[in-house]
Order: structure tokens, then C-alpha cells, then sequence
């Protein structure tokens, strides 16, 4: 009798002993951290994206750049690290009631999000500036282009017409000698013009200043000697009709 029960006892021992590993067997996930020297990193920041993400994952790596999950989630795990502006990840197969290791290589330069895009609203800025500046010297050499155009333009026309010098009528000979220094010299151009100028030569060939020609000019007006008639940006001065009746 105590031969069959010893027989029983060691038969239960030996079951035991045989199905430990299946009752104790536990799925482990652990893994290390390195920067890409391949030195290893701590206290880098951990993420995980596991079928189970209810699992109560590290958050950092210990003093000495590891990790280790009990009863990780089976299948599929991609798992991220960051640390000193570097960052990296790898994507293992967690084995059920197995040991899986991990091995994350921070060789990855971080991007600060904020900094680019101040960097690009700083080049936006410089951009539409320098746009703008080139539009506005764009738009004057186009108007000094335009402008000397017409002056040639001008200037061929008046080379074209041979000065024809005009009689003056009785009516400005009686009026001429009571005329001033600078209405006199307006007269005397026109007479060599085909009785008749433009402003702006009309003040380069006098050297009458623009605020006293234009007095002038507003003074022959009056006096009915003379016609001034605009075109544009030019001014075009003749004699009156009634001085030629």
C-alpha cells in the first residue's frame, strides 16, 4: 500500500514538474535603445503601437537604455524612441510565451515643426519683398523709358520743322514793348517756333524757373496773346487767334 501511494506521489511530482514551463511560460517584450554610434541611450522617450494598446507600455527607457514588457500583445508591434534630437523605430513580431527582443537606433534628426515653419514664413516674407521691389523698379524704368521716348519723339519733331521766324502783328507790336523781361523772351521763342512751344523747351531755352513761367504764361493768357492748351502730360502754348486777326 505505501508502495502504490509513494508510486503516486512521485508520478504527480514528475506531471508537475513536466508542465511547469507550460503553466509559467509568459510573452515578454524587452528591448535596448541606441543612439548611432551604438552607444546605448537612457531615459529616451518610448511609444508603441501594438495590437493591444490597453497594455501599461514604459514611457522611457531605464538608466542604462532597456526596456521589458510581461504579457506584451501578440503579433505585429512597431515601437518609437526619441531622445537628443534624434529619433527612430523598427516593427518586430511579439512570439506568444516567448522572449521577442527589440533593438531601436536613434539615427533619425527630429524636424521642429515650429522652427520650419517660421523659417518659411521668414522666406515668404523675403519673397513678396524682394517682388516688390523689383515690381517698383520695373514700373520706374519703364516710365523713364517712356518718358525720354517722348522727349526724343519731341525733340525729333521740333528738329523736323524749320524755325520759321513770324512778323509780329500790329496788335502785338503795339503790345510788345509794354510786355516784362520773361514775356518778351516767350514771344520771341514762339516767333522762332512756327509761333508756337512746349513748356518744357520753352523753360530750357529761357532758363525762366517753372513757378515764374507758369506765372507768365497764366499772364500772357490773360492778356488774350497767347493759347495754352494741354495734351496729356505736355503743354502746348500758341498765339491767340485775336493777335493773328
Amino acid at each position: 500500500m505505501r508502495k502504490k501511494v509513494l508510486s503516486l506521489i512521485v508520478l504527480l511530482a514528475f506531471s508537475f514538474i513536466l508542465f511547469i514551463p507550460f503553466i509559467s511560460a509568459t510573452t515578454i517584450l524587452k528591448g535596448i535603445v541606441l543612439d548611432k554610434d551604438g552607444a546605448v541611450v537612457g531615459k529616451a522617450a518610448l511609444k508603441f503601437d501594438c495590437n493591444d494598446n490597453n497594455i501599461n507600455y514604459p514611457k522611457t527607457t531605464d538608466n542604462f537604455g532597456t526596456f521589458r514588457i510581461e504579457n506584451a500583445a501578440i503579433g505585429e508591434c512597431e515601437l518609437f524612441a526619441q531622445a537628443a534630437g534624434f529619433t527612430g523605430s523598427t516593427i518586430i513580431q511579439v512570439q506568444q510565451d516567448a522572449t521577442t527582443k527589440a533593438v531601436i537606433t536613434l539615427n533619425t534628426p527630429l524636424v521642429n515643426t515650429k522652427s520650419t515653419i517660421a523659417l518659411l514664413i521668414i522666406i515668404l516674407m523675403f519673397a513678396i519683398i524682394l517682388f516688390a521691389v523689383f515690381y517698383w523698379l520695373h514700373k520706374l524704368i519703364r516710365k523713364k523709358i517712356k518718358f525720354k521716348k517722348e522727349q526724343t519723339q519731341q525733340q525729333d519733331q521740333q528738329s523736323k520743322q524749320k524755325p520759321q521766324k513770324q512778323e509780329l502783328s500790329d496788335k502785338l507790336n503795339t503790345i510788345y514793348p509794354t510786355l516784362s523781361k520773361n514775356e518778351k523772351a516767350i514771344i520771341d521763342y514762339m516767333k522762332n517756333n512756327n509761333n508756337q512751344a512746349v513748356q518744357a523747351a520753352l523753360r530750357h531755352a529761357t532758363d525762366i524757373a517753372r513757378t515764374t513761367l507758369t506765372r507768365t504764361l497764366q499772364s500772357l493768357e490773360q492778356k488774350k496773346l497767347i493759347i495754352i492748351e494741354k495734351h496729356g502730360k505736355a503743354v502746348k502754348i500758341k498765339f491767340s487767334d485775336w493777335i493773328n486777326e
